[in-house]
């Protein structure tokens, strides 16, 4: 069946046709990265002024049984990093990728330089960018062959420059570890294959 479908305000009442009628629920979820289900708005007042602030519930259900909470503040650009997986298996001779993440906060949109801190031999990993307006960037952690000793944690430090200034975030990981890929190889049960 194909039904042409409208949507009405909350609370309309219908009369029976036949036609199925859904509830459309709904939840508001634009806050993003750090708000939560929160709303938010950005202002930048093109002069100096006396603004008011009105807040009411989208969807007409407010009242005094409904309890909001506003607050008006100057932005704080900045960010938070995290690493995945926090402690990665390595195959000897091979490389893993490993995933830095950003969550911006307040309109901060530029890159972030990211890079493994005090990473020891077999272990290697390049520095990268998480670009502008990006969450989060891959790069790869090598080990040539099996570490001789006790191995560090991870440690991702990100950077960026926020209004001018440096700004330096970390996560902590666990150690890595390297596997060996153990014996490999192959048989094969036809013994001629045509191409």
């Amino acid at each position: 069946p194909m039904y042409r479908v409208e949507v009405h305000p909350p609370g309309a009442t219908f009369p029976p046709g036949g036609l199925p009628v859904f509830r459309l629920d709904h939840r508001n979820d634009d806050g993003g990265p750090g708000y939560g289900k929160d709303s938010r708005l950005f202002f930048d007042p093109p002069a100096d002024g006396t603004y008011a602030v009105r807040l009411a519930d989208g969807t007409g259900a407010g009242g005094p049984a409904h309890a909001y909470r506003l607050t008006v503040r100057r932005p704080r650009p900045d960010f938070s990093v995290r690493l995945t997986p926090t402690a990665p298996a390595v195959w000897k001779g091979g490389a893993v990728a490993v995933t830095a993440a950003v969550d911006r906060f307040d309109g901060f949109d530029g890159p972030v330089e990211v890079r493994l801190d005090g990473l020891i031999a077999p272990f290697a990993a390049p520095a990268t960018t998480i670009e502008a307006g990006q969450l989060s960037a891959a790069f790869p952690l090598s080990a040539a062959t099996a570490p001789s000793g006790t191995v560090p944690p991870l440690k991702l430090v990100a950077r960026a420059v926020i209004d001018g200034r440096d700004v330096v975030r970390e996560a902590a990981g666990g150690a890595p570890t390297v596997r060996d890929p153990g014996p490999v190889g192959a048989t094969l049960a036809t013994p001629e294959v045509v191409i």
